[in-house]
């Protein structure tokens, strides 16, 4: 018997990251119009959440949903917190670049998926989409405004987060 069902402590994580969300969001609309970013953070949190819910579903759900369509929505939720953190710090977002790398990586994953069915080439290639994400993270993070405690210990997160997920794939 298990003493925690994973699916249970998914929709769980899941329900936390939803509330998330609604508080990004809630503070999106009650900040000043100048802090930027925070409609994309909301955004970002939400759709891991759904991918995260999606892929706990696997064997239940179709392959299409849960292996493709949450790893879209995974990547897509990283790339707007990037987007959110590029906003804040004032720079220009550009989108086009990146929404063509992650076409590319979900057209990889499906064919990893229903092509060779090769589980570890799927892990590989989403490794090193998150460890694109979190590094440009850190990097942006380490560059912003005002330089100090925050930028400083933001980028170590994203660093940290980086060295763990290279450590568990």
């Amino acid at each position: 018997m298990e003493l925690i069902n994973p699916r249970s402590l998914l929709f769980v994580a899941n329900l936390l990251g939803m509330l998330c969300a609604l508080v990004l969001w809630v503070q999106a609309r009650s900040f000043p119009d100048d802090i930027e970013g925070l409609r994309d953070w909301a955004k970002a949190v939400f759709l891991i959440g759904c991918a995260s819910g999606l892929a706990s579903m696997r064997g239940i759900l179709p392959d299409a949903l849960t292996i493709i369509m949450a790893s879209g929505m995974l990547l897509l939720g990283q790339f707007l917190l990037v987007i959110g953190l590029q906003r804040y710090s004032g720079k220009t977002p550009h989108w086009r670049p990146t929404l063509d790398a992650i076409g590319a990586v979900l057209i990889i994953i499906t064919w990893l998926t229903y092509g060779t069915h090769n589980y570890q080439g799927r892990i590989f290639i989403m490794a090193l989409a998150h460890i694109g994400f979190f590094s440009f993270g850190a990097l942006l993070a380490w560059q912003a405004e005002p330089k100090g405690f925050g930028s400083r210990f933001l980028a170590a997160t994203f660093l940290l987060v980086e060295v763990l997920r290279a450590d568990y794939d």
